[in-house]
């Protein structure tokens, strides 16, 4: 295994948030299966950290994205003195609009 660690920005954070805010309001199943389906996601990138497409429009970073269910997962891949942190940037729902 590698040694590996994952850090969540505040958008991550902020983003995964309302979205199982919203869903709540929907089902309780529906955020539950939202939220550990997405933390199962991101588990896998301790093991295999560019497992996601890369995003070559961040041409300045190794930005990459993976999917969850309908979900959208953005992070960066920094590797720091023989180690890599995976920074979770964003998640949105595929359908959702962006700003």
């Amino acid at each position: 295994m590698l040694n590996c660690e994952i850090v969540w920005s505040s958008g991550a954070s902020t983003d995964l948030k309302r979205l199982h805010a919203f869903l709540l309001e929907k089902s309780v199943d529906a955020a539950i299966n939202a939220s550990e389906g997405i933390a199962a996601a991101t588990h896998k990138l301790r093991s295999f950290p560019r497992l996601g497409e890369r995003m070559l429009e961040f041409s300045e970073q190794e930005v990459r994205r993976i999917y969850s269910r309908q979900y959208e997962i953005r992070y960066s891949v920094i590797q720091s003195r023989g180690s890599t942190i995976i920074v979770i940037l964003r998640i949105w729902h595929t359908r959702e609009l962006r700003h």
